[in-house]
């Protein structure tokens, strides 16, 4: 009979290890494995299949990357017949007015009076108040530029002003049927009187059959006199004077 020491230490029960590879019912206790003899269980599978994704999305990359070469191989104009365009109908725009708000309004000016400018542009004809105009600038680009030569002589009378002077064309293409316009001014902004003339220069006939004596070639000059009439009860404070001109074959 195996014998059990038991040592009883403040009020503690310790039982030692069994002698033998038994207990008292018989029963072998598993044997201890040594650490060295574990062997790894390897890593367990992903939980998200990134690979098969990553080769996906490559895929669609080349995809991708074929479908733009094609589109840039072929988004391309057309080649355009230069006769064809010559047959569409494009407006030869004669004046830019820039207005106080800084919208700018291109067009061909066919009317005018004291207080508005009629205007015929792509969309239509407008009307523009003069007030709210900062400047009109002239056939610009490469056509023709008529600016009056210094400073124009006023002769005052009780019922009418003459304005004499000199324009010169200083452009690069020739202006036709230039006129020179003269506004006198209330000092309350208000129109006091305006008139227009056309300058006298050489003769020219046009392929309408036109012959007229108000072009001017580049560089050319030409007198100008405008009479304008004074309205009645007005007293003119200040005065303007503007030129006009178109471009014609």
């Amino acid at each position: 009979m195996n014998k059990v020491l038991i040592i009883i230490l403040a009020g503690l029960v310790i039982v030692p290890a069994q002698s033998t590879d038994q207990d008292n019912t018989g029963e072998t206790l598993p044997a201890i494995r040594p650490e060295s003899s574990a062997q790894p269980t390897g890593e367990s599978p992903p939980f998200y299949d990134y690979q098969n994704t990553f080769q996906t999305l490559q895929r669609q990359i080349d995809s991708l990357k074929t479908v733009v070469s094609i589109y840039e191989r072929t988004n391309t104009l057309p080649p355009v017949d230069k006769k064809l365009l010559e047959l569409i109908p494009i407006p030869e725009n004669q004046h830019r007015i820039i207005l106080q708000n800084g919208t700018v309004v291109v067009g061909t000016i066919t009317g005018e009076s004291p207080t508005e400018i009629s205007l015929q542009t792509s969309l239509g004809r407008l009307v523009i108040r003069k007030n709210l105009v900062v400047r009109v600038d002239e056939n610009y680009g490469v056509s023709a530029e008529v600016e009056i030569i210094g400073e124009p002589q006023i002769t005052v009378y009780p019922d009418h002003e003459v304005v004499t002077g000199q324009v010169k064309n200083t452009g690069q293409k020739r202006a036709d049927f230039v006129r020179v316009i003269a506004d006198l001014w209330t000092s309350m902004t208000t129109s006091a009187g305006q008139d227009s003339a056309f300058v006298k220069s050489k003769l020219m006939k046009y392929e309408s059959g036109v012959i007229t004596d108000t072009a001017l070639e580049p560089g050319q000059t030409a007198a100008f006199k405008v009479i304008v009439a004074i309205n009645p009860g007005t007293t003119v404070e200040y005065r303007t004077q503007a030129v006009r001109w178109t471009e014609t074959k």
